[in-house]
């Protein structure tokens, strides 16, 4: 980074160190940015100071040579036919979809009464069948509570008998349940 010796020659927006207080907002260079071409002597002068202001030159002149390339390259051939071509399949599919669906909405199914009543049976036995599901997992849970409650208690009356009252002072073990 280039230090300034002599502060009359450093721009106001750059510190003693070089660096930047803020970003630039320099009406020549976004000017230049816009128009485009040689760099103007005011502004070639300024970046070499400012690291802010040469990125911003650096990253338009890049974009110009882009833009630039790119305007004096030919188009491929057929390139217009085949974008054409494209878009025009895509609108195709779009159309294509946009009526099936039209018609699978306006599709009704030819079905007998019976048809129709072992449908609505079977919808109903599906709720039948979850409803049975969560009863019987509900079970096995609370099966498995009662069972741990159960090994529990048998646990606390061996630990009552052989480490609490192993000579049977006491009445009765006290009541665990």
């Amino acid at each position: 980074m280039r230090r300034f010796s002599d502060l009359s020659s450093r721009p106001r927006h750059i510190s003693a160190e070089g660096l930047p207080h803020s970003g630039c907002s320099r009406a020549d260079l976004l000017k230049w940015s816009g128009s485009g071409g040689a760099l103007p002597r005011r502004l070639s002068e300024h970046i070499r100071l400012c690291p802010g202001c040469a990125d911003q030159v650096r990253r338009v002149s890049t974009v110009h040579t882009g833009l630039m390339l790119l305007q004096n390259q030919p188009l491929p051939h057929g390139l217009q036919n085949r974008a054409n071509g494209r878009a025009l399949r895509m609108l195709r599919r779009v159309a294509r979809a946009s009526e099936a669906a039209g018609r699978l909405l306006r599709m009704r199914p030819n079905l007998t009464p019976w048809q129709r009543a072992k449908l609505r049976i079977a919808q109903g036995c599906f709720g039948a069948v979850a409803a049975v599901l969560v009863l019987v997992m509900r079970i096995g849970v609370m099966a498995g509570f009662e069972h741990t409650r159960e090994l529990g208690n048998q646990l606390a009356a061996a630990h009552w008998d052989r480490h609490i009252d192993p000579d049977h002072e006491f009445l009765d073990p006290p009541d665990l349940a």
